[in-house]
């Protein structure tokens, strides 16, 4: 590869050129849930769920949102905050070739709609505390479905929302319901290549609406181990079983590095 200026302020275990895998996102999960499958993929506020059991519940999400019509190149908005709800739907969207399309919590309903209809988004999932934002941007888009859950779901100590509790619309569809009522563990049989779309991620808007750029599985996969490899001057003395990944940052923004 060619010397570049700036390859003299690499740490010295950052190499110039890498080659990475050409899979879709999805398999990174693969990689803990079969090495380390009891190892605490999150924990939430006490609660934790294992690699295993991430991939249990996102293979579980994939079934049910294909049963009720999503497929292949449809646009999922993940409308959440740092929830794990939000990693679920994240890997099961990608999982049948879908497209997340990242929305920020605290849009404003006129902040949505323009987003939404922009990118063709035909699936909503999203949480308790924005469900009056969601009644007045649902008109206005005609998403066919919206998923609605509660930040308390998976908490320790708490009980299961209902459809009642979170003032769903009749229409809409329970996250908890929709995983608990699919008992199919068979990833979906759905060809994803490197180069096809995986997510719109938002730009920040600060000169205008925010523009959505795409991310191909590549770029995500490729996102993933360079984030592993530039941390790796320090990250390579602690055995992978002791790692762990404080996310402080919001997973809308954040979450193609989450991916490592």
């Amino acid at each position: 590869m060619e010397e570049r200026l700036w390859h003299k302020h690499y740490d010295y275990s950052v190499l110039k050129e890498y080659r990475f895998p050409r899979y879709p996102v999805q398999e990174l999960l693969g990689i803990p849930s079969n090495v380390l499958p009891d190892k605490a993929a999150i924990n939430y506020y006490g609660a934790t769920i294992s690699f295993f059991e991430l991939r249990q519940l996102s293979c579980r999400m994939a079934n049910a949102l294909s049963e009720i019509g999503v497929k292949k190149g449809d646009r999922v908005g993940l409308h959440l905050p740092n929830i794990p709800q939000y990693i679920i739907s994240y890997y099961a969207t990608l999982t049948l070739g879908a497209v997340v399309v990242n929305l920020n919590p605290l849009y404003t309903a006129d902040e949505m709609v323009p987003l939404i209809r922009q990118t063709g988004v035909t699936t909503l999932v999203t949480f308790d505390m924005v469900v009056p934002v969601v009644k007045t941007v649902a008109p206005q888009t005609d998403i066919p479905r919206i998923i609605a859950t509660s930040v308390f779901d998976y908490m320790d100590g708490t009980e299961m929302s209902t459809k009642e509790s979170l003032q769903m619309n009749d229409d809409w569809f329970h996250f908890s319901q929709l995983v608990d009522n699919c008992l199919n563990l068979t990833q979906p049989k759905v060809e994803i290549l490197a180069q096809d779309p995986a997510m719109i991620q938002f730009t920040g808007g600060t000169t205008g609406i925010p523009k959505g750029a795409l991310l191909t599985h590549q770029n995500i996969v490729a996102g993933a181990f360079s984030a592993f490899h530039w941390g790796s001057a320090f990250t390579q003395y602690t055995p992978f079983e002791k790692k762990t990944v404080m996310c402080a940052l919001p997973f809308f923004i954040y979450m193609p590095i989450f991916s490592a």
